[in-house]
């Protein structure tokens, strides 16, 4: 069922089993927004309607004469918590937007670590390779010393034996 009644409406609030329904309405487009809310009871917006229609102002206003003072008050709760419950959905559309924003991010984050992890692994394999092949390069370099050491020995210890047979020769 649809009514304006506020009596209506705030049965709804504290009876069990009957709920509040609204659907949404731009006032300044003076069109429905076709968003059904559900535990919100709705605003009569026929006044604010007929003025933006241009409906005389003195008709408007004294149908809000018309208007009991308990309809007002409760319009008027009505209407702070359709602030408030606009106020929570932006908030609520901001927090998921900076949410998404911050997964975003942290993916992000996540794949530069990764990379910058596998630019380390590699780069450690560079260095050990590297180190690798200057450890052979000395290791052949030292064998090559060791073997020119060893000819040396082999050449002095020729020179020496000819000069021994020389010296002997010449004592003979």
């Amino acid at each position: 069922a649809t009514t304006h009644y506020a009596e209506l409406k705030a049965y709804a609030l504290e009876t069990p089993r009957v709920e509040n329904g609204c659907c949404e309405f731009d006032v300044a487009t003076l069109r429905p927004t076709y968003r059904l809310l559900i535990g919100v009871p709705g605003k009569s917006n026929a006044l604010a309607i007929s003025e933006k229609l241009g409906l005389d102002m003195s008709v408007i206003e004294r149908a809000k004469e018309l208007v009991s003072s308990e309809n007002k008050a409760f319009e008027n709760v009505v209407d702070k918590l359709e602030e408030t419950r606009r106020r929570m959905e932006d908030e609520y559309d901001r927090a998921k937007e900076l949410s998404q924003k911050a997964l975003k991010e942290r993916e992000e984050a996540e794949k530069i670590k990764a990379d910058a992890a596998k630019a380390r692994e590699k780069e450690m394999e560079n260095a050990k390779s590297q180190a690798l092949r200057v450890v052979e390069q000395a290791k052949r370099e030292a064998y090559a010393l060791l073997q020119e050491l060893d000819k040396l020995k082999k050449e002095q210890q020729k020179t020496k034996d000819a000069a021994e047979l020389a010296r002997r020769a010449k004592s003979l």
